[in-house]
């Protein structure tokens, strides 16, 4: 056992001993082999697993954030409950409970915050508890689908909030952009969807402004204080849009994780093809090896591209499922190169005559 570790660590740098491991069983092989797949994913996968919702808070948010917060205080100062229950099958669900004319633009259907400094309108929140799933995401497609010029601005093109039966949708958009008719609706600089699977049961937006996360409650606000009451009222949007994001992520998460797994055993099988093609030359020492022997030698030749794929993935994340077909390919192209290469023909005696 010691003996096949020590040739397993020669292995991560030296072509001929992951060769020699063609000769040890089968099955240290295919641990190899699913440990290599395994340690190439991880940086895509901890990338994922580190996504939260609250990310899009992250983005340039041109005002966003004071328009969730108008959103909360205005529900607050009208009596309207905008909340998460339940339905007959225990599915989470959004509801509405109120006058909501009383929040809504006059003669409109929606929330409208506009910044008072640039006039730009900053935020549309549309509350449809009572549309379908598909409906919502047509209405959504609708707004991305709106069109802008130069000639004529379309001021309808503006971030949103559509808060639906089950699921919530945002995006993102330059309101300057927006005015001077070079942002057309799918234009956004920012998108987010969630669910309320996640989101505790009886979640209020309205109380947003008046709770902070721990159930206490949030001094009004004055100028004094209104650093810390916005950061309070913004770890609330914060929290719901994390919870709503969650099940997505952990579906995104297993996706992900499964494709690139899939991905990379298949790219490990393909090298391993390679081996066995280029060593078919009657030139070629190698060209008694079996398709096993090339198997064999196409794990062992896997474990060093999956380190280094490992460590420069965290380095890299945007180039992490990339990392690891470049550095298994270049890794077969040198073996193939020095290794498994045929030998050089003798030199021709000239004939005599």
């Amino acid at each position: 056992m010691k003996d096949t570790f020590k040739l397993i660590f020669s292995s991560l740098f030296k072509n001929d001993a992951a060769i020699e491991g063609r000769k040890k069983p089968w099955f240290i092989a295919l641990i190899i082999f699913l440990l290599s797949t395994v340690l190439a994913v991880i940086p895509m996968t901890v990338s994922v697993a580190r996504t939260t919702g609250a990310d899009f808070f992250n983005s340039t948010l041109y005002s966003y954030e004071v328009g969730v917060q108008k959103f909360s205080e205005t529900l607050d100062e009208q009596g309207v409950d905008v909340a998460i229950g339940t339905n007959t099958e225990g599915l989470h669900i959004l509801t509405l409970a109120g006058d909501w004319s009383t929040v809504a633009k006059a003669g409109e259907d929606y929330f409208e915050y506009v910044n008072p400094t640039t006039t730009h309108t900053v935020l549309r929140v549309y509350v449809q508890d009572t549309k379908t799933t598909t409906e919502t995401e047509e209405f959504v497609t609708a707004l991305l689908a709106l069109e802008n010029s130069e000639e004529t601005p379309n001021l309808e093109i503006t971030s949103f909030l559509v808060l639906g039966h089950r699921a919530m949708y945002s995006y993102l958009y330059n309101p300057a952009g927006v005015a001077d008719g070079t942002v057309a609706g799918s234009g956004y600089t920012a998108s987010y969807k969630g669910n309320y699977t996640n989101v505790e049961v009886g979640t209020n937006l309205r109380n947003f402004a008046k709770y902070d996360v721990s159930g206490d409650v949030i001094p009004a606000p004055t100028e004094a204080n209104y650093a810390a009451y916005q950061a309070k009222v913004m770890a609330n949007w914060e929290k719901l849009y994390d919870n709503a994001y969650s099940e997505i992520k952990d579906t995104m998460l297993w996706t992900t994780s499964g494709i690139m797994l899939g991905v990379d055993a298949i790219i490990g099988i393909f090298m391993m093809l390679m081996i066995f093609i280029l060593t078919r030359g009657k030139n070629n020492p190698n060209h008694t090896f079996t398709f096993l022997d090339s198997i064999k030698i196409g794990a062992w030749a896997m474990l060093s591209p999956a380190l280094i794929s490992l460590i420069l993935g965290f380095l890299f994340t945007s180039y992490a499922s990339m990392i690891f077909v470049m550095t298994i390919g270049l890794r077969i192209m040198w073996m193939s190169m020095k290794s498994l290469r045929p030998m050089p023909a003798a030199p021709q005696q000239p004939v005599r005559k």
